[in-house]
This record gives C-alpha cells, sequence and structure tokens, in this order.
C-alpha cells in the first residue's frame, strides 16, 4: 500500500511541477507593442550629432576607438 501511496506522490509532483513549468513559459511569451513604430521618430541627422555632441563622454567610452561615421548615418 505504501509503495502504490509514493508513486502516487511522486507523480502529482511531477504533474504539478510540469504544469507550473507550462504556465512559466506561457507567461514569458513575446508580447507585441503595436503603438511603437521605428518610423514615428521625426529626429534629423542635426539634432541627434548635436544630442550626441552635448551628452557623450568620452571618459566613460574608453573602449570606443572612434567617434561616430556621421556620413554613413541613415
Amino acid at each position: 500500500m505504501k509503495m502504490k501511496k509514493n508513486k502516487l506522490t511522486n507523480y502529482l509532483k511531477i504533474g504539478i511541477l510540469f504544469f507550473g513549468i507550462s504556465l512559466l513559459l506561457w507567461n514569458c511569451e513575446k508580447e507585441t507593442n503595436e503603438n511603437f513604430s521605428p518610423t514615428s521618430y521625426n529626429i534629423t541627422i542635426d539634432e541627434t550629432i548635436a544630442e550626441f555632441s552635448i551628452n557623450f563622454n568620452s571618459e566613460n567610452f574608453r573602449f570606443i576607438p572612434k567617434k561616430p561615421i556621421w556620413k554613413d548615418v541613415k
């Protein structure tokens, strides 16, 4: 009788484990944001260059060897 009870509890534990994993994976699905569009921002390259020159601190980014090549920006 005890052997059947142990098997039943093991099956219940495994079932709860699989159920929990499936809930975890179901909740981690990628959510899409329909309001975001990369073309919704109207920032010119000149504004970007100005913002970069104001806020960029080369002391914090020593691993970057060069400044951006602005003529190739799209």
